[in-house]
């Protein structure tokens, strides 16, 4: 889970405005056998995600989110695929 961890908190740092920190209390499966971390941010429960690893062997971009959570969130949103590239980027000018 802590590798799953590290990119939820990627995704979120880079997607959202004014993150101060981010709180995990849930690691399940879900009865269709999708691995979810649910937790919220900022030590506030309104601002809530359930992040699933449906896709991949690893999170992405699927991302649910509290309705007080979307008003955050920036646009155009990026996946940690697409974060990692643009870093390694930075790294290579």
């Amino acid at each position: 889970w802590k590798a799953q961890e590290a990119r939820v908190e990627k995704y979120i740092h880079y997607n959202i405005q004014d993150v101060k920190s981010i709180t995990f209390k849930e690691h399940s499966v879900s009865p269709m056998g999708v691995p979810r971390l649910k937790g919220y941010i900022n030590n506030n429960e309104e601002l809530y995600f359930i992040a699933y690893i449906s896709t991949t062997e690893n999170f992405e971009d699927d991302f649910t989110r509290s309705g007080e959570l979307g008003k955050l969130i920036k646009n155009p949103k990026k996946s940690v695929s697409e974060i990692e590239k643009e870093e390694k980027e930075k790294q290579q000018e």
